[in-house]
């Protein structure tokens, strides 16, 4: 279920042809998206196309010369198993003599991160010391017996 909408208003300029689209920036927190929406008013009349781009490649639709091409309609697309940075890009035309405005609108679910842990204290056990009724040999008997057994 979304946790948050990140929503952005894009104009298109008149006379924007198809060959050098318009390309904005969507301006968000990187999220998981699980559906975007575009709302376009009426008055495009088949003269606007709108499509949606991840890492400079177009993603919806996604086939290369395609585009969204609606009048007073919105059109809602499910985004399961689409990337969750932030590197997506909206595409528009327009055709027309008049600048369009519409609306598209990403519902996202947070990235939970898991929190660094402190580790558990180790236990450590102290270096084992010599009895206090142990004989304590000195280093030096080592080296006139020749070293170690």
């Amino acid at each position: 279920m979304a946790e948050r909408i990140e929503i952005i208003t894009v104009t298109v300029p008149a006379e924007t042809p198809i060959a050098t689209p318009q390309s904005t920036l969507i301006p968000w927190r990187e999220g998981s998206p699980e559906r975007v929406e575009f709302r376009i008013p009426p008055g495009p009349s088949g003269l606007v196309g709108v499509a949606l781009a991840h890492s400079g490649r177009k993603v919806i639709p996604k086939n290369a010369a395609e585009w969204l091409i609606t009048d007073n309609e919105a059109v809602i697309w499910p985004l399961e198993e689409y990337p969750s940075n932030a590197k997506w890009t909206i595409l528009a035309y327009n055709l027309d003599i008049y600048d369009h405005v519409f609306q598209m609108r990403m519902l996202l679910r947070e990235i939970r991160r898991p929190v660094p842990q402190e580790p558990d204290p180790v236990d450590v056990e102290p270096p084992n010391e010599p009895a206090h009724d142990a004989e304590v040999i000195p280093d030096d008997v080592y080296t006139v017996m020749g070293g170690p057994l």
